[in-house]
């Protein structure tokens, strides 16, 4: 059970990990050309303070407002997911409730 929560979570993560990065790249690169690949990760990745500063400053709110977008798209996954296992969370307790209730019947039939 455990080795299936941690399988899911690893691929939801990584396939809203690659989506991110590739939306998000793609719309920097296009907004801002003049920077090179090396760059816009180093943006995206957030481990400088240093690296928005590349983006000129009247580029800024539109950079921004792209990674914004790009997380923004990210979740739309996990909605889905969630809905997805609340209608099978929905299905097996109605399966399991309507073999007990036979199972009961049957019990009671027997007496």
């Amino acid at each position: 059970m455990m080795l299936a929560q941690f399988t899911g979570i690893t691929l939801g993560l990584s396939i809203s990990g690659a989506i991110f990065v590739n939306k998000a790249t793609d719309a920097l690169q296009t907004l801002l050309p003049f920077l090179t690949a090396a760059e816009i990760s180093s943006i995206l990745s957030g481990t400088s303070s240093d690296a928005i500063n590349l983006v000129p400053e009247n580029l800024r709110g539109d950079a921004l407002s792209i990674i914004v977008d790009s997380l923004r798209v990210v979740f739309i996954p996990a909605y889905v997911a969630a809905a997805v296992s609340l209608l099978v969370s929905l299905a097996i307790n109605v399966s399991y409730n309507t073999r007990n209730a036979v199972e009961i019947r049957t019990r009671l039939n027997s007496c």
